[in-house]
């Protein structure tokens, strides 16, 4: 017997693609019944004419070769163009809607992968009510609303992404605009859920964000971090003090000038975004000054005008070590990291430098210790270039937020008193609150 799918006609209300079963005698069937659900290898689209459609004109076609459902015309459309939208049959059977397989409550899928089975036969499917449903060979119904479908859909280059504003803004380099930030209101940030998606939103485009009128209560931060999310304990406390202090345990705890760096770069995952709220700025002038600079935008100059270097920096790993003793305990941090650490499509994605952190031992070959420290100067000098980095005098009620492993931060020497509290978030809980502010 030819192993032909059947199409049955149904009323213009449904479409259904019903597939005839395999004699038992057949004898390209094996006895398992994952071999019977291989055997089946004839497409199962048909032409127009012989295929009924539902009154919005939407048509289904399921590929047996390719595994593949199908579904096209009018209502398919996603609005982006597309009226041909395609899924792969193991994944309709994963991502399954029903109440037995998916828990509407948690958002969470039940079906255990121990029952789950990537090559399951499809023997029907209906679509109605704006609904596809799907009979599985071994009994099981499935459900799936088309809106969630169309916004899920696969090309040949993969899935279409549910909505891109769910992922991480892509960066926006310093250097390619006079980056000059105004002071966003810190009451307003407090009390309006508007305000405070502009600091988020704001934060993953540039990286810095300042704001203004803040106040001066030390406890004012820890409020705004938990506004947000929840800050990061370390081994220097949840919300910290920066001022100098005798027998300091590091030299931000000084009044000596502090270079370019990112913080804790001696964990596996250094703090994703830092805040830094001026209490009390030393009166004497000048001194203290801040400065941040795009080290996103310093690495993308370095790549195009030293690749070699470039390469080197994102190559070869850096010793960082922190170890001392605190109010809270003992430490002894460390972690090697390449300075510029990469993504997969090659974009630099967290820069890991603290020169006053960096160890003594380096791990490399003889002969690339002088090109090393010759690539590790030219971007540290490339930091200070104006047209990646900007200096300002934070004043009493004023704060920074920005990403720690992006825009790096240093200060002027001072003299006298001078307080700024210090916190880390992370950017799973700061995405996880902007994606809830925009009601996504």
């Amino acid at each position: 017997m030819p192993l032909m799918p059947l199409l049955r006609r149904l009323p213009a209300a449904a479409l259904q693609l019903r597939f005839l079963q395999l004699p038992q005698a057949a004898p390209a069937v094996a006895a398992s019944a994952r071999h019977q659900r291989q055997s089946l290898s004839t497409s199962a689209t048909t032409g127009p004419s012989a295929q009924p459609t539902s009154p919005a004109g939407l048509q289904a076609t399921v590929d047996v070769d390719s595994r593949v459902l199908t579904l096209h015309g009018a209502a398919a459309d996603d609005q982006a163009g597309v009226a041909t939208l395609n899924f792969p049959l193991a994944w309709l059977r994963d991502n399954c809607r029903c109440s037995l397989c998916h828990n509407s409550n948690s958002d969470s899928r039940q079906l255990l992968m121990n029952d789950f089975d990537p090559t399951a036969a499809l023997t029907e499917a209906t679509v109605e009510a704006g609904q596809l449903q799907l009979l599985w060979a071994d009994g099981h119904r499935g459900c799936y609303p088309l809106d969630w479908l169309r916004a899920r859909h696969f090309t040949e280059d993969g899935q279409v992404p549910p909505d891109l504003r769910l992922s991480k803004s892509i960066p926006r380099l310093w250097r390619d605009w006079p980056f000059r930030p105004d002071f966003l209101d810190g009451q307003a940030v407090m009390s309006d859920d508007a305000a405070l998606l502009e600091l988020l939103q704001r934060l993953e485009l540039d990286g810095l964000v300042l704001l203004d009128n803040f106040g001066t209560d030390e406890d004012s931060l820890s409020r705004l971090c938990h506004r947000v999310a929840y800050p990061r304990r370390t081994h220097y406390g949840v919300i910290f003090r920066v001022e100098s202090k005798p027998g300091p345990s590091n030299l931000a705890y000084t009044t000596g000038r502090l270079g370019f760096h990112t913080d804790l770069p001696y964990f596996e995952h250094q703090p994703d975004i830092q805040l830094l709220h001026c209490i009390r700025q030393t009166r004497t002038v000048p001194g203290g000054e801040n400065s941040f600079a795009d080290g996103f935008s310093a690495a993308e100059l370095l790549r195009d005008r030293r690749p070699e270097q470039f390469h080197l920096l994102a190559t070869a790993l850096t010793n960082f070590r922190d170890r001392n003793s605190d109010d809270l305990d003992k430490f002894h941090l460390l972690q090697r990291h390449p300075v510029l650490e990469l993504g997969r499509g090659g974009q630099v994605r967290r820069i890991h430098l603290s020169n006053q952190q960096r160890d003594s031992v380096l791990r490399l070959p003889l002969g690339r210790v002088q090109a090393y420290y010759e690539a590790l100067k030219e971007f540290n000098d490339l930091l200070y270039d104006p047209g990646h980095s900007l200096q300002l005098r934070l004043k009493d009620g004023q704060l920074a937020v920005f990403e720690n492993g992006r825009v790096l931060h240093s200060r002027t020497a001072y003299q006298g008193e001078r307080l700024f509290m210090g916190a880390y978030l992370s950017w799973d809980e700061t995405l996880s609150r902007r994606r809830v502010l925009q009601g996504l």
